[in-house]
């Protein structure tokens, strides 16, 4: 089952990351503080994604034998999937670091600065974690579409003839 659902979910990492570290960067610059929260989730939903894609896609290509050059640009997907999955995980990990300097914890706050520091690694985190991600997709792409490495989504269907029209004549 987990093997079924590769090609569903690897669209949401690629998607939620980039727009997220896009809006990060833009916020940023020109959008108010009141964004990132909004941009977290954004993220965050994206790393899971990245997460899922890794884990179904390690599971999809474990029952496939192929040749030598499919095989090689298989492992070399599913390893760019895999380090992808590990940084928006760390990119994950790091806005939340960011997130709770801001909490007040025994009458104290982390300062300005302190917090901008984690903001700033955590976005540099999602840049790489968006960039990784795009060449997994990149990779995998030409794995399926250049080279056909597919693997079945959905159970085979039979074909049924239609109901006649005059099913459904009144009466």
């Amino acid at each position: 089952m987990l093997d079924q659902i590769h090609p569903i979910v690897v669209h949401f990492p690629i998607a939620l990351l980039t727009t997220g570290v896009a809006l990060d960067l833009l916020r940023r610059r020109f959008g108010p503080p009141e964004a990132t929260w909004a941009i977290d989730w954004v993220v965050a939903i994206g790393a899971l994604g990245a997460i899922a894609a890794a884990a179904s896609g390690d599971a999809s290509l474990a029952g496939l034998h192929l040749e030598d050059a499919p095989r090689r640009a298989a492992e070399a997907h599913e390893q760019a999937g895999s380090v992808a999955a590990w940084c928006a995980a760390a990119a994950l990990l790091l806005r939340t670091c960011a997130r709770l300097s801001a909490v007040p914890r025994r009458g104290t706050v982390a300062s300005p600065e302190a917090q901008a520091r984690w903001r700033f690694v955590a976005t540099v985190a999602g840049v790489l974690a968006a960039i990784l991600v795009l060449r997994a997709g990149y990779l995998g792409g030409h794995l399926v579409h250049d080279l056909g490495v597919t693997r079945a989504t959905v159970p085979e269907r039979t074909m049924t003839t239609p109901p006649s029209p005059e099913r459904y004549e009144a009466d």
